[in-house]
């Protein structure tokens, strides 16, 4: 694709891409600016979670989650063509696609990855036939996953004045600048037919930068795929002609590109992996744990930081050195795919297993922790939960422990542990920092497996699991990255949308 830079008396071909921030996890930058219009002229959407968005690494498209395999674990999604090529016109499959309102503040989004992006062949070198399909590998369970959107058959009954209905993530002004990660909706006329495109006047309403490959839909399914604005200058980018691919002009590529798919299967994901993906998703107790966590402000001062911290371990480190209450709080939700909801599927993996020493905030208890875990779960969690009982349990803290009543009580339970357990048994109540029933913290750290810091080592990926375990203060780098994937998902993929572009093919 090629930069078209045009006069004020130049006609724009102008492709509804919109180029997204690709430096970083951006958790410090300021919201996007969102005009108090929709798309151009609409109004936010709710109704319809299968429009879905389409992230990749510095662009933003729109899409509609078409067709779901259960027993291939796959899905699919249309697109516009431009939207899996880059701009040179080369192919690219994009990172995934989120199933959400608002990528940007939603703390229930769903990101699915994607595995395989295939565009008409007819498009190449030609704004017809701009359309794509997107194919997606572990899908949530039906629980989660929205209605889909049917596409139209060979006939799609439409004509000229036909009402239809618009969907995206586009930006929300006529010269593309006004930022926006909001799923938008307007409704428009159809002003001209052909085979292959939907054509609509949009001077007062319509598409613009982002909502490419967003669904045009008519009779409650997908007629049209957005694909570009012929706009009136280069500040008027999405005031002038849109359009949009009909359905029913390419209906033998989508069909084509799906049965290639069940045809030759990818290798299915690991079950561990699966599980752990999206153990988030729904009413989970792992998703439970995570907003416990995003709710406490030192947890979620500390997730910023992680956020911000990436793959630097010496970073890392320092969020675990400025946020030390908040730990346990993130460590017994960081834990609970493989020790609450995973565990049949986990059992083999190696990382899983790793984070057993975590279960039921049971670190550093040595031989106590098999008791612990069985009898001092509820008490375990409750007072990983709360700050001043973390820190009078990890001992980094006296103050306050005597009247903190989760403290006393997990201490309490543990005390009955170590009451019961052999003097060689290794872990005390002590070496937790807990004294007996005056509650003061005593002098020892939890006796852990590895830093000096008392916090856990850095645990290898070693199944077939992408679990990653926290790698303590100074752990290995990048140890947090599947963590801050899990909390709100699109920390780690939230992107600020920025202007449009002026392209043509």
């Amino acid at each position: 694709m090629r930069t078209l830079f045009a006069s004020a008396f130049t006609l724009v071909a102008f492709t509804a891409c919109a180029a997204t921030d690709d430096v970083g996890i951006p958790t410090d930058s300021p919201a996007p600016a969102v005009a108090s219009q929709a798309i151009i002229n609409g109004s936010a959407d709710t109704s319809t979670p299968a429009a879905v968005f389409v992230y990749a690494d510095n662009f933003g498209c729109t899409g509609s989650l078409f067709k779901v395999d259960r027993q291939r674990d796959l899905a699919w999604v249309l697109t516009a063509a431009h939207c899996v090529q880059d701009q040179s016109g080369n192919p690219v499959v994009p990172n995934g696609v989120v199933i959400t309102t608002d990528y940007n503040t939603d703390p229930n989004l769903i990101f699915i990855q994607a595995i395989r992006a295939e565009h008409d062949t007819r498009y190449d070198g030609d704004d017809r036939y701009d359309v794509g399909v997107i194919t997606l590998q572990g899908i949530p369970d039906d629980s989660v996953l929205p209605p889909l959107l049917p596409l139209t058959g060979a006939s799609d009954g439409l004509s000229v004045g036909t009402s239809v209905t618009s969907y995206g993530f586009g930006t929300t002004n006529v010269a593309g600048t006004a930022s926006n990660s909001t799923r938008r909706t307007v409704s428009m006329t159809v002003s001209q037919l052909d085979p292959i495109d939907i054509v609509y006047n949009q001077s007062t309403k319509g598409i613009c930068s982002g909502d490419s490959g967003g669904p045009i839909v008519a009779g409650g399914k997908v007629v049209g795929i957005h694909s570009r604005v012929q706009g009136q200058s280069q500040q008027q980018l999405c005031n002038g002609t849109a359009y949009s691919v009909r359905v029913s002009a390419v209906l033998p590529f989508i069909d084509g590109v799906v049965a290639s798919d069940v045809a030759s299967p990818p290798t299915a994901v690991d079950a561990c992996d699966r599980c752990v993906r999206n153990s988030d998703y729904g009413d989970t107790v792992c998703r439970q744990k995570r907003d416990r966590c995003t709710a406490n402000a030192d947890c979620g001062k500390l997730l910023t930081c992680l956020q911000e911290a990436g793959a630097s371990s010496s970073k890392q480190s320092a969020c675990f050195t400025a946020n030390p209450k908040a730990q346990g709080m993130l460590f017994d939700y960081y834990a609970c795919s493989c020790n609450d909801l995973c565990t049949a599927e986990c059992s083999t993996n190696a990382s899983c297993q790793d984070w057993a020493e975590q279960k039921c905030g049971s670190i550093g208890l040595g031989d106590l922790a098999s008791c612990v875990e069985s009898t001092c779960c509820t008490e375990m969690d409750e007072a990983a939960a709360d700050p001043v009982a973390f820190a009078c349990l990890t001992g980094s803290s006296t103050a306050g422990c005597a009247s903190n009543a989760l403290f006393v009580a997990a201490n309490a339970c543990i005390e009955a542990c170590d009451t019961g357990a052999s003097s060689s048994s290794g872990g005390k109540a002590s070496s937790s920092g807990a004294s007996g029933t005056s509650g003061e913290a005593g002098e020892g750290e939890p006796e852990a497996e590895g830093d000096d810091d008392g916090t856990r080592k850095s645990n290898k990926d070693e199944g077939g699991c992408s679990v990653s375990a926290p790698g303590g203060l100074g752990g290995a780098s990048g140890a947090f990255g599947g963590l801050v994937l899990g909390l709100g998902l699109l920390g780690a993929r939230r992107r600020s949308v920025r202007g449009g572009r002026s392209v043509r093919k």
